[in-house]
């Protein structure tokens, strides 16, 4: 989630001070490989009250953002599936009944599905298993559940039955939708739910679109099109919450912080998000970071060092030549790896050259059953593998 906010928020004091915190986080769970017993149990739930100071932090941060400006400057597909899911996961468990932190998570799980499942291989099924990895569990009751869901589908019946634009615009359905949508606060959080809204989202686009070209055709094409968003987004923003004061006060808080930048006034740590020519990768460093800082917790709580496996160096060689150091947990039954690379080897690999080892020690990490692997340079997480996938590459 730090990845995916940093962007919007760089240089001010409370994204710098998170990032502080990160840091400090990540370097106290590479030190619990020094702990033993008692001092590490200590160690590791200072830890996690760490982690959860900061996803509150993280939380207040966002909920600074406009909405508005969010879905102008957020750019999501420069994010990875994952980090998409986790996003919306921390707003979600912690969403109540704010409409506009729901109206973000709405947004987010719409670009995950759209940016991260393909056209041949969408499906139903596969829509409701994303949505429900990036949300909390239902409570839902299922006839509430099937109420909500037959009033998308019959939302969605009903755009096929209007022939011109203007009278899709004044029948009243973005309003009565959107009032509807509201009405169910977190009864949004739904897998089943969120994709019949999602579905619906997408076949109020679909019909836009269909209507528009349907009135205007060749060269004034374009032009249309862009009218017709300009009319759209005036209703919308009528049937929204008005942000007009708290993106002033925002955006007036991004210029003072800039300002202050500038000036020097304040002492600035490092950069830990910097916009740099590849911001795939550098989202993926964060998240790896994340996933390392979950992987390590499950890892430290096995009771060491009887479950715990150090491999041999063939037994690492094996798993991939640029490793040098290994271990596994549990003893008996692996399902985490966490290792260390070749400094002088890994050096020398250009991107393309690292891409592809991970991509084999993906293959070899999935062949033995692991569910996921970590690989240390020094102290920078240089490959991140969960379930198979490739999250970073540094």
């Amino acid at each position: 989630m730090l990845g995916l906010i940093s962007p919007l928020v760089k240089g001010t004091a409370e994204i710098e001070e998170i990032e502080t915190l990160t840091r400090a986080a990540e370097a106290g769970f590479n030190g619990l490989v020094l702990l033993e017993g008692l001092a590490r149990e200590d160690a590791l739930r200072k830890l996690e009250s760490s982690l959860q100071t900061l996803e509150q932090k993280l939380e207040v941060v966002d909920a600074q953002i406009p909405m508005g400006w969010f879905r102008e400057h957020f750019d999501a597909s420069q994010a990875s599936s994952v980090a998409l899911a986790d996003y919306a996961m921390l707003l979600g468990r912690h969403a109540g009944v704010d409409s506009t932190r729901l109206d973000r998570i709405q947004f987010l799980l719409t670009r995950l599905v759209s940016f991260f499942i393909s056209p041949e291989d969408d499906s139903p099924a596969l829509r409701r298993q994303l949505l429900a990895e990036a949300l909390p569990p239902s409570t839902l009751a299922a006839n509430t559940r099937e109420a909500v869901v037959a009033f998308c589908h019959d939302a969605t019946r009903r755009l096929g039955t209007f022939t011109r634009l203007k009278d899709l615009i004044d029948s009243g359905f973005f309003v009565d939708v959107r009032g509807y949508k509201l009405s169910l606060r977190q009864q949004l959080l739904d897998a089943d739910v969120m994709a019949a809204v999602i579905e619906l989202n997408e076949a109020t686009t679909t019909t836009l679109d269909r209507l528009a070209e349907a009135e205007q055709q060749g060269e004034a094409l374009e032009q249309h099109l862009a009218e017709v968003d300009q009319r759209i987004k005036a209703i919308f923003k009528q049937l929204r919450v008005d942000e007009s004061e708290k993106t002033a006060q925002f955006e007036a808080w991004l210029k003072g912080s800039a300002t202050a930048r500038a000036a020097g006034r304040r002492p600035k740590a490092r950069d830990f998000m910097a916009l740099k020519a590849n911001r795939r990768e550098d989202r993926r460093l964060v998240l790896g970071a994340i996933t390392l800082v979950l992987g390590l917790i499950f890892l430290f709580r096995i009771p060491a060092p009887q479950q715990l496996r150090v491999l041999t160096a063939a037994e690492c060689t094996e798993l991939s030549p640029v490793l040098v150091s290994g271990a596994v947990a549990p003893q008996k039954a692996p399902r985490i790896f966490v290792g260390t690379v070749d400094k002088s080897r890994w050096a020398l690999m250009d991107g393309e050259g690292r891409r592809q080892t991970a991509l084999k020690l993906a293959e070899s990490v999935a062949a033995r059953g692991w569910v996921a692997a970590t690989v240390m340079l020094e102290e920078q997480v240089v490959m991140q593998i969960e379930s198979g996938n490739v999250l970073v590459v540094q």
